[in-house]
């Protein structure tokens, strides 16, 4: 499929404003309203502020009012026209959308080009040149693109040489239209790696100037949902089926669409979903299983968003318990984690940040205790050192170097440096396990339940244990 992305240069600061008005009389917008829009295109100007004066009053002659709600609309308005022209080409090779020929998407000043040979594409082109000459626009070039999109996702010699009046536009491997990357091969993992990134950029923006170690943990999910969640979650309705990001189908209108689609609709969301149900596309058919795992039928118009984040929910449980349980990683946690269904712990509480941090990280054994860095240990390093995997996870306190050779005999249980070892028996911890509550040294000593001392009223005293073994284990470098 052949693409072209025009960027237009300044494209509302270069709207003729008595071209505006022409188009919207042609198009019958009369009376009051239409007076009103010419009072203020043809009454406007602007101060500029330097150096804390003002100056005198400047007229405005060219563009849309800047930052007006009604902008983005009257810009669409000047740019219909070039819409019609464009369905109006005939002979042209482009793709057939549900019985509707496609030839361009438009949102505002976004344009693509669409066509299935480069013939036809060039047309498309030579029609955008003409109507920009005519109503005063410009293309900026360097930003407009040519995409040809194939199975091989390889740049092809066919996408260069198109042109754009005298000028030729340049080939582009992957375009950002309206937020979301596209690449060559139609897939969407450009796009959400760049959401990622965008996502990673908003957190430590506000880790920058917060200190998210002191907010409760409430607090933070609140700032996470209403800052980085819209950045990561953007445009998920059109990549979500190709991920096994499962919550945010919540977002997909799957009842709205099925209701334009009986509706007959002429819209070209319509016209899209059902020739992704006709051709039993990706997206479709990975919506329709989410949805029936949902319990929610896909042929109903509507549902409750309640029930379906209800049934997700459970169906998310059922699938961490399966993973969890088979998990080597998580031997630890599974002994600390009783109920049998994810939801708000105690420990989420803590007011220290530091606390809370590193009980989290002992839990889900997100630690560099021993028994987690030697898991990743590889063969090369392993014949190097003609040690064991064993040995690489071993207590540094509780075994000396001289018994290495131990480790590699069926019959030697090396100690391990695993979480137990370091909260019960370590004696490099002996100090800080009797400066310990009392009831909770007691619960901790008997390896039992030890999920309690995630709870109140063990879980400040406990914490802060956990805390002191790490600030022991792993000092902070001093600078020099």
């Amino acid at each position: 499929m052949y693409t072209c992305f025009v960027d237009y240069r300044k494209a509302f600061d270069t709207v003729c404003r008595e071209a505006l008005l022409y188009k919207l009389c042609k198009l019958g917008i009369k009376g009051n309203f239409f007076n009103c829009v010419k009072y203020m295109y043809q009454n406007s100007s602007a101060k500029l502020k330097l150096l804390n004066k003002i100056s005198e009053a400047i007229d405005i002659l060219i563009g849309t009012e800047q930052g007006h709600p009604m902008s983005p609309e009257l810009f669409k308005t000047y740019l219909l026209d070039l819409s019609i022209d464009l369905n109006k080409v005939l002979g042209l090779d482009i793709p057939n959308l549900n019985g509707e020929l496609i030839s361009h998407l438009l949102w505002a000043d976004d344009l693509v080009l669409i066509a299935l040979d480069p013939k036809s594409l060039q047309t498309l082109i030579n029609k955008v040149h003409q109507f920009c000459e005519q109503w005063g626009l410009s293309v900026n070039i360097s930003k407009t693109a040519i995409m040809v999109f194939n199975k091989t996702g390889r740049q092809l010699q066919e996408s260069h040489g198109f042109k754009y009046g005298s000028l030729t536009i340049p080939s582009a491997r992957t375009y950002c239209y309206l937020g979301i990357v596209f690449n060559l091969n139609g897939s969407t993992t450009a796009a959400t790696d760049e959401l990622r990134k965008k996502g990673l950029k908003a957190y430590f923006a506000l880790k920058s100037i917060i200190n998210l170690g002191e907010l409760s943990t409430k607090s933070v999910f609140k700032l996470f949902d209403a800052l980085i969640l819209p950045v990561v979650a953007y445009g998920c309705q059109t990549w979500l089926q190709e991920t096994n990001f499962v919550k945010a189908v919540l977002t997909v209108p799957t009842g709205r669409l099925q209701a334009l689609d009986q509706a007959r609709s002429n819209s070209l969301v319509r016209h899209a979903f059902a020739e992704q149900r006709t051709n039993k596309f990706t997206w479709y058919q990975n919506t329709i299983k989410i949805m029936e795992v949902a319990g929610h039928h896909h042929q109903t118009s509507s549902a409750c968003p309640a029930h379906i984040k209800s049934k997700l929910q459970q169906y998310f449980n059922v699938l961490w318990e399966t993973e969890r349980h088979t998990s080597s990683k998580l031997s630890y946690y599974n002994q600390v984690k009783i109920t049998p269904h994810v939801h708000y712990e105690d420990f989420l509480d803590l007011a220290c940040g530091e606390d809370r941090k590193c009980l989290m990280r002992l839990r889900s054994s997100s630690h560099r205790l021993n028994c987690e860095t030697g898991r990743y240990v590889t063969d090369k390093e392993l014949t190097k050192s003609s040690g064991t995997k064993s040995w690489y996870k071993r207590c540094e306190f509780c075994t000396t170097e001289e018994t290495k050779w131990l480790s590699n005999l069926p019959f030697c249980n090396i100690i391990q440096e695993d979480e137990h070892h370091v909260l019960i028996s370590c004696p490099r911890y002996h100090q800080l396990r009797t400066e310990l509550h009392e009831d909770t040294k007691s619960l901790l000593l008997r390896n039992e339940e030890h999920n309690k001392l995630y709870k109140e009223p063990h879980v400040n005293s406990f914490s802060r244990y956990v805390t002191r073994i790490f600030r022991e284990r792993f000092p902070k470098k001093v600078e020099k």
